[in-house]
């Protein structure tokens, strides 16, 4: 049934962070409130909101400091009035963003609030930071975002819609003319891996994990027009031989998605929520990038950290997306978009008194999460992907003295930060581990069931510090081993010629390192290590579930 209620005159503002922009769904919503009897929609950032407030407390007096500052109370400049060049007040405000409320809460302290202020939440990632924003009403995109939210909103302050996309993502789209047109062939199993938010210790130890990839697998990794990310991928590639590509604009994400097997995300990451209004089958990386909607529904894997992603890659490679994966994911598709989203506005403006007299309750804060940035200028385009994975100039190139003692200097200073954090979590698996003897003692089965839980978390999470303190040691050693190059005069020969029969010898002997290499990382991580050595003859690092030794000076 089509929803024919409509706005009656409304003067709406969108107080943005510029996402909205970025995503491309803002022209749209604008266009489709004022088809629906908006009078006006004034879409500002927050600093705008901000001036507006500034200039009716100056051209109004300080006599009507109340009514200035008041932005939100919907006061309109009369004929003749000094304030009358101003932007009129709205009469409902739509926020895209739960850190737009924060420097609008001051405001709002200044006299009594008279317009409702309605969130809108625009992706899947994080809905609960919405509970610590000021805000009469909120639309979530699916009702499983509810009880993330706890008691901060009642019955009738909530909306379910969207979320709201770029008319682009909701076009149909046949897949196997796109995976043509991508040069993806009939038997490739394409995984597409959001590293927009991945630090570059864990982008370490997926390529890692890459390096025994059945052949059938191909890797396109994101990394959002983040320059770092761009950089760390392709360092970790060369370094460790993996071929994959790589892109970072989100212009027509949605036929790259759709193409895909499988879309791996970690926490926060700009292609979970394109995902879901596609319908495409996810795995969470850890258990951070999780989202509960999702995997209670099964259209969500999730694994506890990068070190098992060698068994997924080669569950896909050989089996694909298992169907139960993929039909719950695409049941799961959220296409309403802007239009349902616009509906469900309407609907809360008709409700504007209640929501002005609605109860609110305190909420607990969460902090803010970040953004992608533009394309990076130095990405060596090759169509639609950069590949990456053969040793570029930069990477093969012995590095000077100096530069070296940087970057090894940003790689321990990375490696002390995760240090203590291991050290932490240790203390915490430890001090749970006595509290379930301690239950267990007293046959308290409920709390040693929740201790034991306690635990198994902080036992995973020591595993995953464990591997990227693996991850940064490889690249310590790498860096290292250019800057040797430097100092006996050399310089890394080329690639050379082989035969057949040296290419196989290779091929075996490269399936024997793999293995090696995993076997090791295992061990390490399950605190088997047996202290034998690398080829280099220094010892090999310390298990990731014991605390790592401390006091040495680090030398280049």
């Amino acid at each position: 049934m089509t929803d024919i209620a409509r706005l009656h005159g409304e003067r709406i503002w969108l107080v943005t962070d510029g996402t909205s922009e970025r995503a491309g769904w803002q022209d749209e919503f604008v266009s489709l409130l004022r088809e629906r009897g908006a009078a006006a929609v004034d879409v500002l950032g927050v600093p705008a909101a901000l001036g507006w407030t500034a200039r009716s407390f100056l051209e109004r007096g300080a006599d009507q400091v109340a009514r200035a500052f008041r932005f939100l109370g919907g006061a309109r400049p009369e004929p003749g009035d000094p304030g009358s060049g101003t932007t009129p007040g709205p009469d409902l405000v739509l926020l895209d963003s739960p850190d737009v409320a924060r420097p609008l809460e001051l405001l709002r302290e200044v006299g009594e609030a008279r317009v409702p202020v309605v969130g809108i939440v625009t992706t899947f990632a994080s809905p609960q930071r919405w509970r610590e924003a000021r805000v009469h009403a909120l639309i979530v995109p699916h009702p499983g975002f509810i009880p993330a939210l706890g008691e901060r909103f009642t019955e009738g302050m909530l909306e379910v819609a969207g979320p709201p996309v770029a008319a682009s993502l909701l076009r149909k789209l046949d897949r196997t003319t796109l995976r043509s047109g991508l040069g993806f062939a009939t038997d490739e199993r394409v995984i597409v891996m959001d590293a927009s938010t991945w630090t570059p210790a864990t982008i370490e130890a997926v390529m890692v994990q890459l390096r025994g990839a059945p052949s059938p697998l191909r890797c396109l990794f994101f990394h959002g027009g983040r320059p770092e990310s761009a950089d760390a991928l392709r360092d970790a590639a060369a370094i460790h031989g993996v071929r994959a590509g790589m892109f970072g604009d989100l212009g027509d994400v949605e036929e790259v998605l759709t193409a895909a097997d499988l879309i791996v995300v970690g926490e926060g990451g700009g292609l979970v929520t394109p995902s879901v209004v596609l319908g495409r089958p996810m795995l969470a990386i850890d258990g951070r990038a999780e989202i509960p909607p999702l995997t209670s529904s099964g259209a969500m894997w999730s694994i506890s950290g990068p070190m098992e992603l060698s068994r997924v890659f080669a569950e896909v490679a050989w089996d694909g997306v298992p169907g139960t994966l993929t039909s719950a994911a695409s049941s799961m598709a959220r296409r309403g978009g802007c239009p349902e989203v616009v509906s469900a506005v309407v609907r809360l403006a008709s409700r504007r008194s209640q929501l002005l007299h609605a109860p609110t309750r305190p909420a607990q804060p969460n902090g803010p999460g970040a953004q992608p940035g533009a394309e990076p200028e130095n990405a060596r385009s090759a169509g639609r992907f950069e590949e990456i994975g053969e040793p570029t100039a930069r990477s093969r190139a012995p590095v000077a003295a100096g530069d070296a003692r940087d970057q090894l200097a940003r790689l321990i200073m990375e490696e002390k930060q995760l240090e203590n954090r291991l050290a932490d979590e240790i203390r915490e698996r430890d001090r749970w581990m006595r509290r379930h003897e301690l239950a267990a003692g007293e046959d308290d089965h409920e709390l040693a069931r929740v201790a034991e839980q306690r635990v198994q978390g902080h036992a995973a999470v020591v595993r995953q510090i464990g591997q990227q303190l693996e991850a940064i040691e490889a690249r310590k050693d790498s860096v290292r081993k250019r800057v040797a190059g430097v100092r006996r005069g050399e310089q890394p020969p080329g690639p050379a010629s082989s035969t057949s029969a040296d290419s196989a010898v290779e091929d075996r002997f490269r399936s024997m390192e793999v293995e090696r290499d995993l076997d090791r990382l295992r061990r390490r991580m399950t605190g088997g290590d047996d202290g034998s050595s690398t080829e280099s003859g220094r010892s090999e690092p310390p298990s990731s579930g014991e605390e790592r030794p401390g006091g040495g000076e680090e030398t280049s």
